[in-house]
């Protein structure tokens, strides 16, 4: 059987790494060192080591654990989404006319929100190191709630299921006749959402699964072990510089790099452009908000089908990332090649436009799993940020005012951006390939056992094996 295919076993499972490692981590004095997985491997040393479970057992925490956790995540990844593309459902509700935007200034509003994740994201992902994960997260997320609902008072400041649900939002609020203009409700809504979603996430996330209320210490000791087979490891509260620039000058870095920021400059220009493309095709502004809905629902089919697609390899991965990048591009060349005035050719051109969402998710799946090293993680998950950052900025400037209602640039910027991302994917994964090659002597996919749990990164484990 092929090294990459995922096999189901009913044989009992018992321990990835033993107590006895972990003990002797600790016992040498490297807390500094340790995951912090180690130490509940070392505290029940005496009462687990060694001890098994059943396949049906194990599948049951999962499904536990995936129903405690992936509802709260699922709305917070909404959130993050709709309160970008409010701007846009708000450009069909005159926001342009109430707030005098001129020119391009409306793309500016689009690139404004993504200015802040630049300044802040070193500084944040620091902090978020330091501190317990939840409670940062929860403040964050109140916060980003709270500068939502104030953006209806203010004259200009500054994504998977969220287009959908902006859509039916701004449909709704379509039919608002109160004192208030129409896309301020919008902002306020959504606000509101995101600063009750902060209280749901304190109470129901916990920061790591050793601090899981809702698990048994059995429990917690399965899911580590669980974790032990990847190699990643759960946390560390010591930040080391020398894993920062480990971060730096890898190669496969500045590769995700540049693909999250090919990726992420038609998301920009889309979130932000979305509504008046489809109104500057002759809709009004309530059949505009019921047409902007479906790009949500082809983001949503094509991230399904695509990760369940990429789960069921290991070694093929990105290119099935590269591969699916095919479709948006091939919207792209519809929305550039057809005449406006083909409606339908237009419509399905921006809709297929929308499974670009596909590649970009099960992107982030893949360098996630061949990032080990905690303060190699966070620099990452930092800096990568700040590629999806620079993407979502320049999205919306590659739509110029002089150039409506085509948006030519907007169109051919789309198309060149796609075209890099698929040659950086490409590239990422045969540097990835030929990581392995180098690895082929590493023992069972990992290193000794007196290793395990160490907070080292995925090139100071000879034993790691990319995701390719």
């Amino acid at each position: 059987m092929a090294a990459d295919q995922v096999t189901i076993s009913d044989e009992p499972k018992g321990p990835s790494i033993t107590a006895e490692a972990a003990v002797k981590a600790i016992k040498a004095g490297r807390n500094k060192d340790v995951d912090i997985a180690a130490q509940i491997i070392s505290d029940y040393a005496n009462q687990m080591d060694g001890e098994s479970w059943s396949v049906e057992e194990e599948r049951k925490l999962i499904r536990r654990i995936d129903w405690r956790l992936i509802p709260t995540l699922f709305v917070c990844a909404t959130l993050s989404g709709l309160d970008k593309t409010a701007i846009s459902a708000a450009a069909i509700y005159n926001i342009k006319t109430d707030l005098n935007l001129t020119g391009d200034q409306y793309s500016w509003l689009g690139s404004a929100p993504f200015f802040g994740g630049l300044v802040f994201m070193g500084p944040l992902a620091y902090c978020l190191q330091k501190v317990p994960a939840v409670p940062f997260f929860a403040f964050n997320v109140l916060c980003w709630g709270i500068l939502e609902i104030l953006t209806w008072i203010c004259s200009i400041i500054l994504n998977v299921v969220a287009p959908i649900i902006n859509g039916f939002v701004a449909w709704v609020v379509g039919y608002y006749n109160g004192p208030f203009e129409t896309w301020k409700i919008i902002f306020l809504l959504v606000g509101a959402l995101t600063v009750v979603t902060s209280v749901v996430v304190y109470f129901v996330l916990p920061n790591n699964p050793l601090e899981a209320k809702f698990l048994t210490p059995r429990e917690k000791y399965i899911v580590i072990q669980r974790k032990a087979a990847d190699n990643t490891g759960i946390e560390s509260k010591t930040f080391k510089m020398d894993q920062v620039w480990e971060a730096i000058f890898d190669i496969k870095t500045w590769l995700i790099w540049i693909a999250i920021a090919a990726l992420q400059v038609p998301n920009g220009g889309l979130t932000t452009f979305n509504t008046l493309i489809i109104s500057n095709l002759g809709f009004d502004s309530l059949q505009t908000s019921l047409l902007a809905m479906p790009p949500g629902a082809m983001s949503t089919l094509s991230g399904v089908g695509l990760s369940y697609l990429a789960a069921t390899t290991r070694r093929y991965r990105t290119a099935i990332v590269t591969a699916s990048i095919l479709l948006p591009l091939l919207g792209a060349v519809l929305c550039y090649a057809l005449p406006r005035t083909n409606l339908a050719g237009q419509l399905v051109g921006l809709y297929i436009l929308y499974t670009y969402w596909a590649p970009y998710i099960t992107l982030v799946s893949v360098y996630q799993a061949n990032i080990a090293g905690h303060t190699k993680k966070i620099t990452l998950y930092a800096w990568f940020y700040i590629a999806w950052a620079t993407g979502n900025i320049i999205g919306p400037q590659t739509f110029r005012a002089d150039q409506a209602p085509e948006y030519t640039g907007g169109t051919v910027a789309m198309i060149v951006c796609y075209i890099i991302a698929m040659f950086a994917i490409t590239a990422y994964g045969l540097v990835c390939y030929f990581s392995n090659k180098k690895r082929e002597d590493a023992i069972d996919g990992r290193m000794a056992a007196d290793h395990d749990w160490l907070d080292i990164t995925d090139k100071e484990n000879e034993g790691f094996k990319y995701t390719t």
